[in-house]
């Protein structure tokens, strides 16, 4: 595998919401990445439960013991340790622009009871990363520079007691 580009990271954000951008710009540069502002300020695609596909843009799957709950019906999906091995949600995209810059923003919520809690994200080129998982809300930013006009990333729980997956935005360079 060729070295690993720059433009991969991720970012645990601590109660932020992807819809907060002050919040998730001041994380990014704070830990040493450009400004929010370089990525357009719509979403080139939004992926949730009850939006799991956008014809010509992006769909999710989900694989292991993942239920629906919370108000209102299919806003969240959760996975329970109990119910089944590692839950893995994958967030596929279409029509990229090979080589331009995209900034996907996962919001998820986990319950971390188990030593060495994390979630790991692997991209559509192959690259992964073990993000560390706590209690509470938690933005996970991914930046991605595709090399086909198809890309994504799977996330897969380690040690979690249970993970709540509820928004996936995903936006474009300018």
């Amino acid at each position: 595998m060729p070295d690993e580009p720059k433009y991969s990271f991720m970012m645990p954000v601590t109660r932020l919401g992807s819809d907060d951008k002050a919040g998730v710009s001041a994380a990014m540069q704070h830990a040493g990445f450009g400004p929010l502002d370089k990525f357009e300020r719509f979403p080139y695609v939004e992926i949730r439960c009850s939006v799991p596909w956008v014809k010509d843009r992006g769909y999710l799957i989900l694989e292991g013991g993942w239920r629906y709950h919370s108000w209102p019906p299919g806003w969240a999906v959760f996975y329970s340790q109990r119910i089944g091995d590692s839950a893995a949600l994958r967030i596929v995209l279409e029509n990229l622009t090979p080589g331009k810059e995209y900034l996907a923003l996962v919001d998820c919520e986990c319950i971390a009871r188990e030593p060495n809690p994390g979630i790991q994200v692997q991209d559509a080129e192959g690259y992964s990363r073990i993000v560390p998982a706590h209690d509470g809300l938690q933005t996970i930013g991914y930046e991605l520079k595709p090399s086909h006009n198809w890309g994504g990333f799977e996330m897969r729980s380690l040690n979690l007691d249970s993970w709540t997956f509820r928004l996936a935005s995903v936006f474009q360079g300018v």
